[in-house]
């Protein structure tokens, strides 16, 4: 199973997404990550990012005849994108799994604020990215909303879903 968790910059996706990946004992990939191990001094290009999801896709690739759940965390956030794993899934027969991850605008802003490991997304950024964001309604993916005190009920509510 490949499970993408998506969502804009500052929602908890890559806080949940690790802590999904280390529950259900999947492998864990995560733009932010990736976009360090490619570019020393990234510039958040349209080249860039296409590189990063394409690094993403392989992954996926690779991952199809395992044993091991993957997990990929990013912000998903065009449809060209996400039907780019969509295909692949189809094409592999994975089982592709979506959650995405919302918050409230005033979390997000004090999130934004702290320093990240691997994220450098400022208000800024998820500002822009919010506008760029096309919504994803497929009927066929799980919408969980982050508080600061909620990841257990996240991820129990995320369990119930892959089950399924």
């Amino acid at each position: 199973m490949v499970i993408i968790v998506f969502g804009l910059p500052g929602s908890g996706k890559s806080f949940f997404a690790s802590q999904l990946a280390e529950k259900i004992k999947a492998d864990y990939m995560n733009t932010d990550m990736v976009r360090k191990v490619l570019f020393t001094k990234p510039e958040y290009t349209e080249d860039e990012k296409t590189l990063i999801y394409k690094k993403l896709l392989d992954e996926m690739f690779h991952h199809a005849h395992s044993k091991k759940d993957l997990v990929l965390d990013g912000t998903f956030y065009r449809g060209d994108i996400r039907a780019d794993f969509i295909k692949l899934g189809k094409d592999l027969n994975i089982d592709l799994r979506w959650i995405e991850i919302v918050a409230d605008e005033t979390i997000v802003k004090e999130r934004v604020a702290k320093k990240r490991e691997y994220s450098d997304a400022d208000y800024s950024i998820y500002r822009l990215m919010k506008k760029q964001y096309e919504p994803f309604d497929n009927g066929q993916h799980v919408r969980l909303r982050s508080t600061n005190k909620n990841i257990t009920q996240m991820l129990q509510h995320a369990e119930e879903y892959l089950k399924t």
